[in-house]
């Protein structure tokens, strides 16, 4: 496993959040129609590597925020929630790819978000 803090930080959030947009149990927050299905389709084309956890990019706490106040995205997580539908189908973000391959994350670092997402089939070719 990699020691560097901030490949830690990005796949720390291993389990969806309370109200993750990809929550099989009705929390969800509601997203436009359609989005959803954006986000995944456009994780698994490569168009975009990574989707950030909602709860990490902005934080209460003034972490991502540099001393003058703008945004300074260090402490940013991947969604699991995203991840754990992408892994159900036996795919992966780019992003991901590359951290199990290289042997930041295991090969199972989703794998107890799994029942707590939907399930997802592409929409896209």
């Amino acid at each position: 496993m990699d020691n560097d803090p901030r490949s830690v930080r990005i796949f720390s959030v291993t389990k969806p959040c309370a109200n993750c947009p990809f929550r099989c149990d009705g929390n969800a927050i509601d997203l436009a129609p359609g989005r959803r299905d954006d986000i995944l389709n456009g994780l698994l084309r490569g168009g975009d590597p990574t989707f950030s956890c909602h709860k990490t990019v902005y934080r209460n706490d003034g972490r991502n925020f540099a001393e003058e106040g703008a945004y300074d995205p260090t402490d940013v997580s991947v969604c699991a929630g995203a991840e754990a539908v992408l892994e159900k189908i036996g795919r992966n973000s780019q992003i991901v790819q590359i951290a199990k391959r290289l042997g930041v994350i295991a090969p199972d670092h989703y794998h107890l978000a799994h029942p707590q997402t939907i399930t997802w089939l592409p929409t896209e070719a």
